[in-house]
Formats: structure tokens, C-alpha cells, sequence
């Protein structure tokens, strides 16, 4: 059998299997969380683990945080398009970690913050996050 580039664009078998074994895995994970572990969960413990979670399980999130499904398909594109400049993306996602390991958790964690948006500014407590929304509004029209 040869491919060609009808067949990019169907399912195959092995592409439903996979499929299916996402979609289950995920339904198992939401299940199993949905079921509860027998004490009363506040919105703290479940965004952030009780504050519990060891280094392993932080790791990959922060992994899963920065390399997303949308990174995966679009830089190749973004590459083909524009060059291997993109090659330089590593270089600010460095400097942005060290920034953020040494500046901003330091002043944040003690807080005990789950967001950043739960940060209010002095004297309105106005949130941070209308803040933002204002800002992208008036850039974007």
C-alpha cells in the first residue's frame, strides 16, 4: 500500500484506537477525581494539590504548561514560514524561567495565592484581571 495525501486527512484504525484510549483515560482521571477522596476539597486544594504534590507531578505540569498541543502542531509551521529562528525561542523561555524562579514565586508563594488574578491593587482592590481585559480591549480595537 502507498500513501499519499488523501490518506493524511482520515482515521486510520490505529488513529481511532488511539483515540478512544485518550478519551477513555481521561473519562478514568475524571471519574476516579469525581468519586472524591473522602474529605470535603475546597477550590485551594483541588488547583493546587493540597499543596502536597511532590516535585514529579510539578514538573510535568509545568511541562504540560509550556509545550501545549498548539505548540507541537504549530511550530513546525511557524518554522517553515518564517525560518529556523525559531530556534531562538529557548533562549527567552530560559530567561523568562530564571526570572519568575527568582523574582516573582519568592513574592507570590507566600501569599498563597492560587491565581495571580486574586491580587488586588491598592486602594480600590481593583483585580488584576480587569486590568488586563481593559489593556487587550483598548490593543486590540
Amino acid at each position: 500500500m502507498t500513501w499519499s495525501v488523501d490518506d493524511a486527512s482520515t482515521f486510520g484504525v490505529v488513529d481511532y484506537v488511539i483515540f478512544v484510549l485518550v478519551f477513555v483515560l481521561s473519562l478514568a482521571v475524571g471519574l476516579y477525581r469525581a468519586r472524591g477522596t473522602g474529605k470535603d476539597d475546597t477550590t485551594s486544594e483541588f488547583l493546587m494539590g493540597g499543596r502536597s504534590m511532590g516535585l514529579y507531578p510539578i514538573t510535568l505540569s509545568l511541562c504540560v504548561s509550556v509545550v501545549s498541543a498548539t505548540t507541537l502542531l504549530g511550530a513546525p509551521a511557524e518554522v517553515y514560514q518564517y525560518g529556523i529562528q525559531y530556534a531562538l525561542l529557548p533562549i527567552s523561555l530560559i530567561t523568562a524561567t530564571v526570572i519568575n524562579v527568582f523574582c516573582f514565586i519568592p513574592l507570590f508563594y507566600p501569599l498563597r495565592l492560587t491565581s495571580i488574578h486574586e491580587v488586588c491593587l491598592p486602594p480600590h482592590c481593583m483585580h488584576v484581571s480587569t486590568v488586563y481585559i481593559l489593556i487587550i480591549k483598548n490593543t486590540v480595537s
